[in-house]
Formats: structure tokens, C-alpha cells, sequence
């Protein structure tokens, strides 16, 4: 396996939520256009059933601006929580 996309639709959600939980690409792999394709994949099955698709990416992560040139938009930020032992 070089590459992943865990996406799905939550119907029992409101306005049938969709999301793309992980995009991930070996380093190898990168630029070849897999993550376009994948991330287009879920864009065409999730068309017609869910108003709206979540992608979650934290702040510098180069793969932002392929987010938004597939018409992702920034929606709300939020704070990354991590709990030390």
C-alpha cells in the first residue's frame, strides 16, 4: 500500500455529514497525483448525498493548498489539545 484515504458519510448526522478523516501518501509517492485522485473520488461519491465534506488539516501542512484547489474553503479553527504524563 502507498496511499490512504479514510473518508465516509454519517446519515444518522445531521444534513448527512460527510468526512475525510486521513490523507496519506508515502514519501515516494508524493506529486504524482494520488491524493488528487483519492480526495476526487470521495468529492464524487459524497456529491448528491452530503451538503458539505469536513477535511480537517492542521496549519502548515503543504497538502492545504491541493485542499484548495479541489474547492476546499477554511472553516473555523480550533486549538490542538495534548494531555503530557
Amino acid at each position: 500500500m502507498v496511499a490512504v484515504c479514510i473518508a465516509g458519510i454519517y446519515p444518522e448526522s445531521t444534513n448527512d455529514f460527510a468526512t475525510i478523516n486521513q490523507v496519506s501518501v508515502l514519501p515516494e509517492y508524493r506529486r504524482k497525483g494520488l491524493a488528487n485522485a483519492m480526495v476526487r473520488r470521495v468529492i464524487g461519491n459524497a456529491h448528491g448525498k452530503s451538503p458539505v465534506i469536513n477535511l480537517d488539516v492542521m496549519d502548515g501542512n503543504p497538502s492545504k493548498k491541493l485542499y484548495s484547489e479541489l474547492g476546499f474553503v477554511a472553516g473555523c479553527g480550533y486549538s490542538d489539545y495534548v494531555v503530557e504524563s
